[in-house]
């Protein structure tokens, strides 16, 4: 089985279990200073100081619904051409 199929075979109630699992996250408070500053460092970087990201993000959980999850699927990973490059250097040759 594939993980499209495994989408679109997902039942309202394990696609709301795994929305509720992202919204835990998400609700998780950082646990050590220096994680809040790696979070706060990585919005200030590249969301343009939009400190109410989790928020928001958690508000957005709310209207997501499982068509969307599969629409996005198909789009990134199936009706779209992409490319792959994979790069492989030896531990050897990396050290020369």
């Amino acid at each position: 089985m594939t993980l499209r199929d495994t989408l679109r075979n997902l039942s309202e109630e394990e696609f709301n279990r795994f929305v509720e699992s992202v919204r835990t996250q998400y609700k998780r408070k950082h646990l050590t200073i220096y994680e809040e500053a790696n979070y706060l460092n990585g919005i200030i970087e590249y969301h343009g100081k939009h400190f109410d990201l989790r928020e928001r993000y958690i508000d957005d959980l709310d209207t997501i619904k499982k068509e969307d999850v599969q629409e996005l699927f198909d789009d990134l990973f199936i009706n779209e051409k992409r490319l792959l490059e994979i790069h492989l250097v030896a531990s050897k040759h990396a050290q020369e």
